[in-house]
């Protein structure tokens, strides 16, 4: 189908150049390209050698909110989202203001500081998980076809355009268009739990022009596929390969022939399948919206609470800065109070006693009560993934047993389960994971199960709805009986 020289060069040049050679107009740096019936493409060449710098994402992905250099100053700005932790900003700035605050400044900086430190801590600790996490996730291991040979590497070294091979019961380390399959029908399931909740398993069917393919075949073959998205429901690709009638057929390639990322195979071997999508252009990268700064709906209601708080406070301080004015209004002529208080006029004088109130009235809102909210937030957490009434014991196909822990990304909605009454299911599977026990069937009017007892059941009697009064056929009955 291709010269044998091109099929050797694994290169981007040596693939830009097998396309040209072969009347394609397209390259594999080609992204969002307009085909000639309008809908936009990217081009995708089969290769066996790795390229330094591809024209796609790598694989490598990022699920963690900060960085080293914006950690603070990202975390600072989520915690002034907090009304009481801004309140006690402004308090601590007041402080420092020499002819309004009766303080010393430290009374206000230290509580303050030290709210902040152990929330940004706590915010650092769940964001090293992160980074753990996706660690562990990018140094996952592949087979990938380099040079005639599997080659083992690192799910972050895949790209776009590279065959790999994924065992049985492993998860995909990227988007994938099926090749071939160790089934003799080419089928293969998969399990997308992780991705839409969906426990029940899923076929796919590898594409037929390339199941009698070997490696060296399968290196060159050329594909158009759809731009990026998030939908796990299609799928559309076209694959391309001259033919005796024709120099380029083209061939539908849909979601029966799709493997999204982080999908687990399941009744296979192995499987072989072409790179399409890597790293944040993946199906489940791009369903998947930034990390948000979420607020729960306690730390809502003590944002409400702090405020009431603030106007009352308010109201008290202009109350008791009213009464200072008109007192020393009436007693501006007072010999003792001759203490250069009045350089400034009487308004202004009010004004700073009012400041001088805030100041002295700061512990109406207790700042204690942010210590205590996050210390308990932070332990509870610990203790969720402690719970040994939280775990479960995961066997696989070999009987082995691996022991699986609740856990957590982030504790600041903790107190959002303990508000959880009801649970609405669309069907059992999502509770049950299709992982069900025989109990007790009926045959013959005989009751079988429930411990191995045996014993003569009486159905119950039929029961009619509404419609079925007004002459529908009897429930459970199908047509013709």
């Amino acid at each position: 189908m291709f010269p044998e020289w091109a099929k050797q060069w694994g290169c981007l040049q040596s693939v830009q150049a097998l396309l040209k050679a072969a009347n394609y107009p397209f390259g594999l740096g080609r992204q969002g390209s307009i085909h000639e019936h309008g809908e936009k493409f990217r081009a995708m060449v089969l290769k066996e050698q790795y390229i330094k710098k591809g024209p796609y994402c790598s694989n490598f992905i990022k699920t963690s909110k900060y960085e080293w250099w914006n950690f603070v100053p990202k975390s600072l700005f989520h915690l002034f989202r907090q009304i009481a932790n801004f309140y006690f900003l402004i308090i601590a700035i007041l402080q420092t203001i020499p002819d309004i605050s009766p303080l010393q400044p430290f009374s206000a900086w230290v509580p303050l500081l030290f709210v902040l430190s152990v929330s940004m801590i706590r915010e650092g600790s769940e964001d090293i998980r992160r980074h753990r996490s996706d660690r562990r996730t990018n140094s996952q291991k592949t087979r990938v076809l380099r040079d005639q040979t599997w080659v083992e590497t690192r799910w972050l070294d895949v790209q776009v355009g590279d065959i790999i091979q994924v065992l049985g019961r492993e998860s995909v380390p990227a988007d994938l268009i099926l090749l071939q399959s160790s089934t003799s029908d080419g089928k293969c399931f998969i399990q997308t739990a992780s991705l839409d909740g969906e426990t029940n398993l899923k076929p796919r069917s590898v594409l037929p022009q390339a199941v009698d393919m070997n490696n060296n075949q399968l290196v060159g073959l050329r594909f158009e596929t759809e731009e990026p998205r998030g939908s796990l429901e299609d799928f559309d690709a076209r694959l391309y390969l001259p033919t005796a009638s024709s120099p380029e057929e083209r061939y539908p390639v849909t979601i029966e022939n799709f493997l999204p990322r982080e999908s687990y195979l399941r009744h296979v071997d192995w499987i072989l399948g072409a790179v399409v999508f890597t790293g944040h252009d993946t199906r489940v990268m791009k369903g998947q919206a930034p990390p948000p700064q979420k607020l729960s709906a306690m730390d809502r209601m003590v944002n409400r609470l702090v405020l009431s708080m603030m106007m009352f406070q308010a109201c008290v301080c202009a109350t008791l800065a009213f009464l200072n004015f008109a007192w020393h209004e009436r007693n501006r002529d007072g010999w003792y109070l001759d203490d250069g208080l009045f350089e400034f006029k009487l308004e202004d004088y009010a004004t700073l006693t009012f400041w001088s109130y805030v100041l002295l009235m700061n512990t109406m809102i207790p700042i204690s009560l942010l210590v205590s909210i996050e210390m308990v937030k932070f332990v509870q957490a610990l203790f969720i993934g402690w719970d040994i009434q939280m775990m479960y014991i995961e066997t696989d196909r070999s009987g082995g047993a691996t022991k699986r822990w609740a856990s957590w990304s982030t504790s600041t909605l903790n107190e959002e389960l303990g508000q959880v009454r009801y649970v609405f299911s669309d069907k059992t599977g999502t509770l049950t994971t299709n992982m069900m026990e025989f109990r007790a069937c009926t045959v013959g009017k005989r009751r079988y199960g429930m411990g191995g007892e045996e014993s003569t059941f009486t159905p119950m009697p039929r029961t009619y709805s509404d419609d079925q009064r007004r002459g529908a056929r009897p429930m459970g009955n199908p047509p013709g009986l």
